[in-house]
């Protein structure tokens, strides 16, 4: 039985109808000739454009409360030419720790009307004394997601892709490549 299971396998590789084999790499130009060769189409996929960066950004966040318009996001991608898929990802991710920083400073915090507690001002006249580590569990309402929180994500951040990779890719691409 196990004979004829192996049968079919050998069977299945001699035919290549239907199969895609797809590969990537961010230094094409160290691929020998033998195997550019055996990829039928080379495609170069640019960075980001400003629409595809702020739709990222969107899409980044998922469903965290934030009050981001889309404006803010347009502003967002326009801040960041030149920053790849990767690097939009770092920025949300730092952003969204901003609230969490806050929590974590935090010296006061004030009981909402939901019973939940959120930082305040220890000059807030309902403010509660308090550290993070005594709020009580599942009690927590951290702060929404601002646009200032990208904007303080930004001043650190910085693209991976130097624009000296970004003329080689299009020197490799005129050479073996096709547009994406």
């Amino acid at each position: 039985e196990k004979v004829s299971e192996l049968e079919e396998v050998g069977q299945v590789g001699k035919n290549n109808t239907g199969v895609l084999f797809l590969g990537a790499t961010n230094t094409p130009w160290e691929l020998d000739q033998a195997m550019r060769r055996r990829f039928d189409k080379k495609i170069y996929i640019p960075l980001p454009d400003t629409r595809t960066r702020a739709e990222l950004f969107r899409i980044a966040i998922g469903k965290e409360s934030h009050s981001l318009t889309r404006d803010d996001f347009l502003q967002l991608a326009e801040k960041t030419s030149g920053c790849s898929g990767s690097d939009i990802s770092v920025i949300v991710r730092d952003a969204l720790y901003e609230p969490v920083r806050t929590c974590q400073l935090a010296t006061h915090f004030r009981r909402n009307v939901d019973g939940k507690f959120a930082p305040c001002s220890p000059s807030e006249q309902h403010g509660i004394e308090m550290t993070l580590d005594q709020v009580p569990d599942k009690c927590l309402k951290p702060p929404e997601l601002l646009l200032r929180h990208f904007e303080a994500a930004l001043r650190q951040a910085k693209p991976t892709v130097a624009s000296s990779d970004l003329i080689r890719y299009d020197e490799w691409t005129l050479a073996f490549g096709q547009d994406g």
